[in-house]
């Protein structure tokens, strides 16, 4: 028994309990003096992997939702922005531009990720695609997802260099504590020399 009501005007139940990529049963029953009906007939519904990064894939109006951090100041031509020609799966990429022949200009793109998404003690899968026209070995950044109670750390994979689209994934366990705050999650990078790579389909789920 999952929902119990003594309004006879309450005939819609929402169940927000899910788990992706699970089959769910239900049944209607209706008691009164008489005692228990027989129950309706079971209805079922399978869930979705559905992501928690809205907008992993810069289809929907470019970066919204993100926080880009290009790290332009003193080096005016790095830039992160959209390519609309060359993504992996739809339209858009996320295209970075490192412009510094020498030395590493830290760039990352950031934004947070609803709390109240996560399950504590959960397992999730981090995923996305990357490409890039020269081999890159990204050095001492990497992905991270973080509040007072959650401090994940996933390290980058070495791009080829082959101009072909890859997929990385990652899987991480949630702590018990989740906090009280939305994590942050941040794709961070300190790439040397002058050069491009392009990120698309960020998504963490459930598994």
């Amino acid at each position: 028994m999952i929902h119990v009501s003594t309004l006879s005007s309450d005939n819609i139940y929402k169940d927000t309990d899910f788990s992706p990529l699970e089959t769910y049963y239900y049944r209607v029953y209706v008691q009164n003096d008489d005692g228990l009906s027989n129950g309706s007939n079971i209805e079922s519904i399978t869930t979705e992997t559905i992501s928690l990064v809205s907008n992993g894939s810069f289809e929907e109006s470019g970066t919204t939702g993100w926080n880009l951090i290009p790290n332009n100041i003193s080096e005016p031509l790095n830039s992160i922005e959209i390519d609309v020609i060359s993504g992996d799966d739809g339209t858009n990429s996320l295209k970075f531009h490192h412009n510094a022949s020498t030395g590493c200009w830290e760039m990352w793109i950031e934004k947070n990720i609803t709390r109240a998404d996560l399950t504590a003690g959960g397992t999730y899968q981090f995923t996305y695609s990357y490409k890039s026209n020269e081999t890159i070995t990204p050095g001492g950044m990497g992905i991270t997802l973080k509040n007072s109670s959650i401090d994940i750390t996933i390290p980058h994979p070495t791009f080829s260099g082959d101009g072909s689209w890859h997929t990385f994934t990652n899987t991480f366990t949630l702590p018990s504590d989740v906090g009280s705050t939305d994590p942050l999650l941040r794709i961070h990078f300190c790439i040397a020399g002058i050069v491009d790579w392009w990120i698309d389909n960020i998504s963490i789920v459930k598994i």
